[in-house]
């Protein structure tokens, strides 16, 4: 297309590569070829259509999870998700269209909390992807903040030992399984339009995942992974490295086997374990070792990415 005042050969609008970085990324990693199958949302009632309209049909009433992290577990393939750092509804749904497997929702690393992580995991489920939550630390009000907004799953950071993980599936749990506070006003069960299977249902489909990033994580490690309830192990490269007095060496050869012994005993209890990258080859690599998913880098470190490469190719 012509575009007036446009010089011959200079690029506009209509001449950029359609792919975007995130696509690229995706579609880099062997692990997305056979991509998700869109779960049914389940049907809704239209509780104020007019008489005109005929009778509502009966539907059941469900809980407001729309995906769950356990279909992944139980799809038997890889799968890969993103962090997001940047609070605004538009990066999680670029990630969904981008065709992501799942976001990790950061309120460790990043000022924000669950006021804001609420609208972060509506914009997941508009976009068909599995929003999780990375709490600060292990905490009955943050592990119940994160999931009463419908979150998939929790990442819970710094698990180190025994007592840690198993408090980490207490409060993510309504009783008996745990003491997860109940309130059947939040948006978990559709402000009150569920009924009392809304717990059972949260218990069931609710994923703990633990972050395990430091040397006595590591050192506990077999008491850790034989915790009822940790539904998936994530082994956080960097932090490890830092425990270990490697400073952020993530290919240091300690880091590398202490991984891959941790992988080896997760999957030998039956976990799916996943780690987190920041470069293709990196990841195309761990899938190969074995792991089951990767956490690929974050929307900050991507977009910082290629404002760089845009910047360099015009000095």
């Amino acid at each position: 297309m012509h575009v007036p005042g446009k010089q011959k050969g200079m690029m506009n609008c209509h001449t950029l590569p359609r792919a975007s970085v995130c696509e690229k990324i995706v579609f880099a990693v062997p692990i997305l070829y056979n991509r998700r199958q869109t779960v049914a949302a389940g049907a809704t009632a239209n509780a104020r259509r007019g008489a005109s309209f005929g009778p509502v049909p009966a539907v059941e009433m469900r809980w407001n999870m729309k995906r769950r992290f356990g279909e992944l577990k139980e799809s038997g393939r890889s799968f890969i998700g993103t962090g997001i750092m940047i609070p605004a509804a538009e990066m999680v749904e670029i990630a969904g269209y981008a065709g992501f497997d799942f976001v990790i929702i950061d309120e460790e690393h990043t000022q924000f909390a669950s006021e804001t992580s609420i609208d972060l995991v509506r914009a997941a489920e508009a976009s068909d992807i599995i929003p999780i939550i990375r709490v600060p630390e292990v905490s009955e009000v943050y592990l119940k903040k994160a999931l009463d907004t419908g979150a998939s799953a929790v990442v819970v950071p710094n698990i180190c030992d025994r007592q840690s993980a198993e408090e980490a599936v207490y409060y993510s749990r309504f009783a008996p399984a745990g003491g997860r506070g109940a309130c059947p006003g939040v948006r978990a069960n559709r402000f009150g339009m569920g009924d009392n299977g809304y717990y059972e249902n949260a218990n069931r489909d609710v994923s703990v995942i633990a972050l395990i990033e430091g040397a006595k994580g590591m050192e506990n490690f077999d008491e850790i992974i034989g915790v009822k309830g940790i539904d998936a192990i994530y082994i956080g490269p960097v932090d490890l490295s830092m425990s270990m007095g490697l400073q952020g060496d993530v290919y240091n050869p300690r880091v590398v086997e202490a991984m891959e012994r941790m992988i080896a005993k997760a999957q030998g209890k039956g976990h799916v374990v996943g780690t987190y990258c920041t470069q293709i080859d990196d990841a195309k690599k761990w899938i190969a070792r074995g792991v089951n998913f990767i956490d690929y880098s974050t929307d900050t470190s991507m977009f910082m990415e290629i404002c760089q490469g845009v910047v360099k190719a015009f000095l």
